[in-house]
């Protein structure tokens, strides 16, 4: 569980995963944050970033991030370097306030 977000804010919960085997896969997701649940997955045996933008909803100040392996959630799968931040301002605005 990731507490202290701020309501309506823009998120994102990355890592870099990999299968443990060909055919398994490793998954990234974010839930419980005001919205429906959203994941990011991989089959790669080699390290890959996965990155998964979320909004909290207007009363939410949380939100649980999960990390699973194998196909459907079941087998093994590797991680490392998690973590969250704030999206402060987008790729667009800045174009956007640039003119």
């Amino acid at each position: 569980m990731v507490p202290g977000l701020k309501p309506n804010t823009r998120y994102i919960f990355s890592g870099y995963v990999k299968a443990a085997a060909s055919g398994q896969g490793g998954h990234i997701g974010v839930k419980e944050y005001g919205g429906v649940e959203i994941a990011a997955n991989t089959q790669n045996t080699g390290y890959e970033k996965l990155s998964v933008p979320f909004t909290t909803g207007a009363t939410n100040t949380s939100a649980k991030v999960c990390f699973y392996g194998g196909p459907n959630g079941f087998g093994e799968a590797y991680g490392d370097d998690f973590k969250y931040w704030k999206i402060y301002l987008d790729i667009w605005e800045s174009r956007r306030h640039k003119r």
